[in-house]
């Protein structure tokens, strides 16, 4: 009986210390799985294919379009033909259009405010815009918003989704090109449907007048859809709440 006793005992100390190392590892495995992207997928564009030469420089001219996610994040990445300055002597956006539910008959359909020409350029019906800006007069990095469409397919009406978690950064993606690396939480994006189409783009601001220079987009009928899941951190976080739950009151009861 003794003996018996013992071991129980000590199989209890070895529970009650390893409660916390436990919590430990799931939480790191949860911050693991949050940086790690699960998806990844590239396209190429057309080398030298900017719209207006003019006034559209060799970072304005898109080469790669990277996309990927994980089970929190979006996140898109647009190579350009150059590098970026930081700050430049114009105003230069870097934006993507996210169709969410995947349907070309809501949202943004019509975007003539954005393309001078009046193309219907931008046809997939844009739930979401996820934008960035070089401030070339006075910022060394980039401002980044996101906004919701809430106009009727035609106008240009959109609303800033203001607590969105969002980031935008540029980095080297060799010696010759510049990335800008748009990211957006997946919760922000709904209706989510399993599938979405994108469409990036540069335009160029310069005194009073503006343009576009680069677009490429991924629909239906090209290059996509792309998958995107619904967030699976909704079930990882209730295994993670319940295992922590459960650990501490093995724990507090022990």
């Amino acid at each position: 009986m003794i003996n018996k006793i013992t071991v129980r005992e000590k199989g209890l100390q070895i529970v009650r210390e390893a409660a916390p190392l436990a919590l430990v590892l799931i939480l790191t495995a949860l911050i693991t799985v949050e940086a790690t992207w699960v998806y990844m997928r590239e396209f190429s564009d057309a080398l030298g294919d900017v719209e207006d030469i003019e006034n559209c420089p060799v970072y304005a001219d898109i080469v790669i379009i990277g996309y990927g996610f994980n089970e929190t994040h979006v996140g898109f990445n647009i190579t350009v033909n150059g590098n970026i300055p930081l700050p430049s002597s114009s105003v230069y956006w870097y934006g993507v259009f996210i169709d969410s539910d995947n349907d070309p008959s809501t949202g943004l359909i019509y975007s003539a405010p954005i393309d001078k020409d009046k193309e219907n350029w931008a046809n997939i019906g844009a739930d979401y815009l996820l934008e960035v800006w070089i401030d070339t007069y006075t910022e060394s990095t980039p401002g980044v918003k996101l906004f919701r469409y809430v106009g009727n397919g035609t106008s240009w009406d959109v609303i800033e989704v203001s607590d969105a978690k969002i980031s935008a950064s540029v980095y080297g993606k060799n010696v010759a090109n510049d990335t800008i690396e748009l990211v957006v939480g997946k919760n922000y994006l709904t209706p989510l449907s399993g599938e979405i189409s994108f469409l990036t783009y540069v335009t160029y601001g310069k005194e009073s007048s503006w343009g576009r220079c680069d677009a490429f987009i991924v629909a239906p009928g090209g290059e996509g859809p792309v998958p995107i899941p619904e967030p699976a951190l909704l079930v990882a976080t209730s295994v993670v709440i319940v295992s922590a739950l459960f650990l501490l009151l093995i724990k507090d009861n022990l």
